[in-house]
């Protein structure tokens, strides 16, 4: 029967394994040496090739540099600082605008990167102010009689939601009203007209309707998404989560349509108390989380107003970005932003990844314009270079002509007595380098000097491939018996790494769990015996959070005790959270050692 190793056995064989493998890998001397020998050489010349293309394109690369070293500046200097999120993006085809959620104070510096390069933001202030985009809302209201029968009020108190909700509008905030069953009805379109609506919500009536609830939502989401305005779109959804439909969308997919690149949209949730549709309302609320966006259940509040000026408050807390787009960056593919705000009480980092616009025919044209000029640019320089090379061998072989006939007219008497009466000054002039005369050449040399630098450049260049291609020969050779040594190394190592996270059962739970990261070993999040903590994305709504998890949801799950154990529950069953490779639809025992994986990030668990 096989033994089964604790966790403090399994590193003591690892400890060993990695001894043994050191020995097995420096088993291999002279070939090993020689292998060694051939990669010092290798990067050596590497090294020295690079510094040759460096010094041959110095501005180019000295500007590279500077990005560079400005990018990691930037990335050095950045703290875990105020939080920010991107609570929507509007893309049109030659501009988009960022609607940020939590910046505070007054903005001073705003600073725009994307592919090593500094972009331009063209316009920035508060959602509302004068001259900037202004929100477009969505009011979507269940007219089922069961919204209406949730209190003896309930038409009452929903129109006194929505009715204070438009009266205390942003500046030129638009509203449309839609009410819903099996497909949605426009009772009033986008429009400023606020004695419009509020006439509009006092005609609404309640009926007995089945309504569907999913494809309802994801047409209006897609639609708004693809109207092509830059307004701050946004939801108010009047629903108590029932959902009378069973084919079309599923949530999964709504949740896959809100988690896209391109597409941000918030979604405000107001539900009254129906019981029978609870287990859907939670769906709901859960979208709302899923962007960010805070949702009402109104047994919860005693004044139904309060709900509206919670949403205008968090309406007034939008900081917007315009960002125009040149048509050299229509590429059709994602591309990769970092915003970077500076107000009076912290510095703000938000980065975003989204898929930018398909290039028009227009682009296109101008793009291969664009190309076509640098080329003929380029072919102009060339042939002027050449014309410059033929001009001056035309003037060297003058020169050589014109005193070949100057020798040919003087007797040889006349040369021996002029060059023995010539000072040694003068004949030291004359002499001759690749036979031409030492003035001509050093001219031909000075004005093409750039020419011969590139020339000895290209020697150098196929001096070093030659080396490296030696090299590699070497390590064909000689590699073959240290990569056989490398893979017993590693065969070695990973058993006893299989071995190693298997949970170490004899451990007791006596004061507290550890999750860490066997990656990083200074990550580690202690919970004591006891409390209850959540774990997710979202950094305001967890106590142990993610950001950088975007495979995550923003609430994942909850670490809860009960009889003197330790259990995960998974709080989003759309989202997989995984305890040593099964899956964790509801609620599982954490033991020792076991390997707890949410979303990409894995985690380990360890009793103290």
């Amino acid at each position: 029967m096989r033994h089964e190793l604790t966790g403090s056995e399994a590193h003591i064989r690892r400890d060993e394994a990695i001894k043994n493998g050191s020995r097995i890998h420096i088993a291999g001397t002279v070939p090993d040496l020689i292998v060694r020998l051939a990669r010092t050489l290798l990067l050596c010349t590497a090294a020295v090739l690079l510094c040759t293309i460096g010094a041959a394109a110095s501005d180019s690369n000295n500007e590279t540099a500077v990005l560079e070293m400005e990018e990691a500046r930037r990335l050095d200097e950045k703290t875990a600082g105020p939080a920010a999120d991107i609570s929507e993006v509007s893309l049109t085809t030659d501009q988009m605008i960022w609607y940020v959620r939590g910046i505070s104070g007054k903005i001073q510096d705003v600073s725009l990167y994307t592919d090593m390069e500094k972009a331009e933001v063209s316009e920035y202030g508060m959602l509302g102010e004068e001259g900037g985009p202004a929100p477009k809302t969505l009011i979507l209201l269940d007219n089922s009689n069961s919204v209406a029968h949730a209190f003896s009020d309930g038409p009452e108190r929903i129109r006194a939601i929505l009715t204070r909700l438009i009266w205390n509008h942003q500046s030129g905030e638009r509203f449309a009203i839609k009410t819903f069953s099996k497909t949605a009805e426009t009772v009033v379109d986008f429009t400023d007209n606020y004695d419009q609506l509020r006439l509009a919500l006092e005609q609404i009536s309640y009926q007995d309707q089945y309504t569907y609830l999913r494809n309802v939502l994801y047409e209006q989401i897609y639609e708004l998404i693809q109207d092509g305005e830059d307004a701050y779109k946004r939801i108010i959804l009047v629903s108590d989560g029932s959902d009378d439909s069973r084919l079309g969308v599923t949530y999964g997919e709504l949740t896959d349509l809100l988690n896209s690149e391109n597409f941000f949209l918030p979604i405000y949730t107001v539900a009254p108390a129906y019981l029978p549709a609870e287990g859907e309302l939670d769906k709901v609320f859960a979208l709302s989380r899923l962007t960010d966006t805070p949702y009402y259940y109104l047994p919860e509040y005693e004044n139904p107003t309060d709900v509206a000026d919670g949403i205008v408050a968090d309406g007034q807390k939008i900081t917007y970005f315009r960002i125009p787009i040149a048509a050299s960056q229509r590429s059709g593919e994602f591309k990769g932003y970092t915003l970077e705000t500076k107000t009076s009480q912290g510095s703000y980092t938000l980065e975003h990844t989204l898929l930018m616009p398909a290039p028009s025919a227009d682009d296109i044209a101008q793009i291969q314009s664009e190309k076509a000029r640098m080329a003929e640019e380029e072919t102009e320089a060339e042939k002027a270079f050449l014309q410059e090379l033929m001009a001056m061998q035309e003037r060297i072989d003058a020169l050589e002509q014109a005193e070949e006939e100057k020798e040919s007219e003087e007797t040889p008497v006349q040369k021996e007595t002029d060059a023995a009466e010539r000072p040694d000054s003068i004949r030291e002039t004359e002499t001759e380098i690749f036979g031409l005369p030492s003035d001509l050449m050093e001219e031909f040399l000075t004005e093409n000097r750039e020419y011969f630098f590139f020339r000895s450049i290209r020697s150098v260049i196929w001096a070093a491939v030659g080396i490296m291609m030696l090299m590699l020969i070497g390590y064909l050779i000689y590699g073959d018996r240290t990569r056989r040594n490398r893979r017993e190394f590693e065969e070695l190592t990973d058993e006893a790494d299989q071995e190693a996270v298997k949970p170490d059962l004899s451990r007791k739970l006596t004061e507290r769990v550890v999750l860490y990261d066997p990656g990083q070993p200074g990550s580690r999040y202690g919970i004591e015996i006891g409390q209850d903590r959540t774990i997710g994305s979202s950094r305001t709504r967890c106590d142990i959070a993610f950001p950088m998890d975007r495979f995550m949801a923003g609430r994942q799950a909850r670490i809860f005790f009960r009889d003197g154990k330790v259990f995960i529950e998974n709080l989003d069953p759309d989202n997989t959270v995984q305890l040593d490779d099964r899956s964790v639809k509801d609620t599982a025992e954490l033991k020792n050692g076991s390997r707890l994986t949410l979303g990409s990030t894995e985690l380990r668990v360890q009793y103290e």
